[in-house]
């Protein structure tokens, strides 16, 4: 599959919805270098047809939630996923995912934008690290944010 930068891309996803609403998150990893760009794409199903997407490739800053989203010339890793929400960034609190393909996008080079925050500035990313020593539960860790460098420190003494 092949987009171009620039303009209002469509294509047709081999699936049909599963879900009232029915919306789709479109998530782009590029190939070399794994920046991630997410939108929740404009759909237009027909009952008992397969869904056709629409999302805009545009320079200026975008709005993921209305089908926008800046992807730099390359190839993408493209992987679709149904969900109800129309707010929700977060393609692991999605229902399924039915469709992922390479494409690739074409047209005039930008800079590299910055990845789409799939937590929007929420608290609906904080989750929860079990730790399990020896077989036995630790003290979890919680409201570890997701979407910054987190780092885990182990330290294992001998008494």
């Amino acid at each position: 599959m092949r987009f171009e930068r620039g303009t209002s891309n469509t294509f047709t996803l081999a699936a049909r919805p599963t879900l009232t609403p029915s919306k789709w998150l479109l998530r782009f990893v590029k190939i070399d270098g794994g920046l991630t760009m997410l939108c929740i794409a404009q759909a237009t199903p027909e009952e008992g047809e397969p869904v056709q997407m629409t999302f805009v490739e545009q320079d200026a800053t975008p709005d993921p939630l209305t089908g926008e989203i800046t992807l730099p010339i390359g190839q993408w890793k493209l992987t679709v996923y149904e969900q109800s929400s129309t707010t929700n960034l977060n393609w692991t609190l999605s229902d399924r995912s039915p469709f992922t393909a390479l494409v690739e996008v074409v047209g005039a080079e930008i800079p590299p934008p910055p990845p789409t925050n799939p937590c929007g500035g929420s608290s609906e990313c904080l989750m929860t690290v079990n730790v399990t020593v020896d077989g036995v539960p630790q003290t979890p860790i919680e409201d570890v944010d997701p979407c910054v460098d987190n780092t885990v420190n182990i330290n294992i003494t001998y008494s």
